[in-house]
This record gives C-alpha cells, structure tokens and sequence, in this order.
C-alpha cells in the first residue's frame, strides 16, 4: 500500500489540491473546531463560495455524524494526509444521521464543483440515486465503510470480524478470570443498519465460543455517548448483576462508563468496545476499559485520499479496499499514546 506519496502528476489535471478542512455552515462561515458538527446544506452553496474554489480540485466527505469519535478521528487523518500531498481543498458535509440530509449535501457538494465525494451511506436505499446523479456531473463516489453499489472506490471494514475479535478477547477474559460466568450488557450499532449487525453478530458468535456459559442480559443500541449513558443506567437498573459490558464502539464505551461511575460500580463491570480514540487509549491505560479493536480510523484516513490522489491523477490504484483491525490491550494503548 502506498501512503503518503508525492507525485510529479500533481501538475496533470489542475493541481491537486487542498490546504484545510473547510466547513460551511448554514451562514456560510468557516468553523475550523471539529468538535462541532459541521454541514453543509443547500443554503450555503453561495455564488462567491463557488467562485471561491472554482480552480482547486475538491475533495469532500459525508460521514455518519460528526458527533461520533470515530468520524472525527477519520477526518483529522484525512486531512492530515491532504496537507502532505499539498493542495487539497478538504470539505465537510455533516448530515448528522440524517439520510434526506445527506442526499441534499451530495447535490450541493456536487454543485460546489467537488471532483470526488467519499460518502458513509445513512441508507443504502437512497443512495443509489445520489450516486447516478453524481456520476452524471463526472463527479468520483467513494464508499466509506457502508458498502453500497456503483461507488468508484469502496474501503471497507471487515465487519464481522470486527466484532468477532472483541468478543473472544471478552469471552477468553470471562473463562479465566470468571470462572466462564458472567452477565453481559450489549450496546450495539444496528440502528445504523448495513453491515453493522455483522459486527454484533461476531460479538455474540465469539462470546458464544469462547464463555459458553456466559449470557447477554442486555442488549440495546447507543453508538453515541449520551444515548448510551441513559440506555446504560437503564440496563443496571434493571440487571443490577450486570458485571461486564461490551460497546460497538468508543462513544458508546465513554456513556457507558459514565454511567457506571455515577452508580459507584467501576471495579465491578468490566468494560470493552470497538474504536481505538486517544480518549479511549487512555481509559484502557488507567483501567476503566480493558481493551479495543483498532477501527483503523488512521489507516483510513490515509488510504483513502491517497487512492482518491492516485484515480484523480491517473495513476494505479484499488478500488476494493479492507482496512486491517486488530486487539489493543494495555501495552499497545501505552505505545501508541507515547508516539
């Protein structure tokens, strides 16, 4: 895999392209703090907006929701990775898990002059439409990690293996340090649809395996924070033997946590997720969690505008891309907190 290269084909087609990540909002404004949810609507696609970038090559991004850790930490690894090729004009269009949103930030991005939109489909139903109707105005559609028809590059996670890995990690710790029992709430992304019930579904398979005698009391899903801190209070509420729990991802781990702390049950509900954040790297090193899988947001991140730089340049490039994950336990999570 080729990560961060430099190429003399930059002077071909343009000069490609970017130099922040640029958001507008429904004002028009710039808004340079990813901790907020970034947009971008029909209103905002002013004439001086458009005039304003009508000579850069643009890339641009849909994610889920900026709200989510994971698509945040996926941003900044794009845009870094923008920044090392030089001259990449990096947009935001945050539909905030809104599917008509979504749609509507595609025709505007498209509209924009973007040369290529990678797009986390909110429902695979609707999507097909947004990807005719870009690839009629010569626009590239990538596919971010929800798989849908017709994208030009599709970067993927293995979904159930994904989960499969947390769950044996969860079902190896029950069995000999458990004595094989334990009570075990869920939090899952299936809301989210997709490819997303996979990664439950390797959960539940590798616990099944591994802790046979183990059983899910619980089970809801809450990928962002503060869903799962309210879901979670509910779940000990009602299952106060409760003594491990596994999330679909960081956001969920951290509302979970939460809620286990304002409960006083922190050294007695062993904690694991999907995601691999800084915040979550140093949780794990100060015990509140006991491991993650890496979500891969960095490769990702690189991956996928270094294949985006290849195809707009008219060098090789794949078109069918799974990113690597794999466990991080407590002297992985000190190693990458130290680099």
């Amino acid at each position: 895999m080729k990560y961060l290269k430099k190429s003399s084909m930059v002077v071909v087609l343009l000069l490609l392209v970017i130099s922040v990540v640029t958001v507008f909002t429904f004002m028009g404004c710039k808004n340079e703090d990813l901790s907020e949810s970034e947009t971008v609507v029909s209103e905002t696609v002013v004439e001086e907006e458009i005039d304003e970038v009508a000579e850069e090559v643009i890339i641009a991004y849909s994610p889920l929701s900026m709200e989510v850790a994971y698509f945040k930490s996926v941003v900044k690894f794009m845009q870094d990775t923008a920044d090392e090729i030089g001259g990449i004009k990096f947009v935001i269009g945050d539909p905030q898990a809104d599917a008509a949103k979504q749609a509507t930030i595609i025709e505007d991005l498209i509209t924009m002059g973007a040369d290529a939109i990678i797009v986390y489909a909110i429902d695979n139903k609707t999507i097909p439409a947004s990807v005719d109707y870009a690839h009629e105005k010569g626009v590239k559609i990538i596919s971010h990690i929800s798989s849908f028809e017709n994208a030009d590059i599709t970067v993927a996670l293995d979904e159930y293996e994904f989960g499969y890995i947390s769950g044996e990690a969860a079902g190896k710790y029950i069995t000999e340090n458990m004595e094989g029992k334990a009570e075990i709430a869920m939090l899952d992304l299936d809301t989210m649809g997709g490819n997303k019930v996979l990664r439950s579904k390797g959960v539940v398979d590798a616990i099944a395996e591994f802790a046979p005698e183990a059983e899910i009391v619980a089970r809801a899903s809450a990928f962002t924070e503060e869903k799962a801190l309210d879901t979670v209070e509910n779940m000990l509420t009602e299952n106060p033997n409760i003594n491990f729990l596994v999330a679909g991802n960081d956001s969920g781990a951290y509302g979970a946590i939460a809620a286990i702390e304002s409960k006083g049950l922190l050294d007695q509900v062993m904690i694991a997720c999907i995601g691999n954040e800084k915040r979550t790297l140093e949780y794990i090193v100060d015990g509140k969690i006991l491991w993650t899988v890496d979500s891969g947001a960095e490769a990702t991140g690189i991956i996928i505008i270094n294949h985006i730089y290849s195809m707009l340049t008219g060098e090789d490039y794949d078109d069918d891309i799974v990113v690597p994950v794999a466990l991080v336990t407590t002297e992985i999570a000190k190693e990458q907190l130290n680099k």
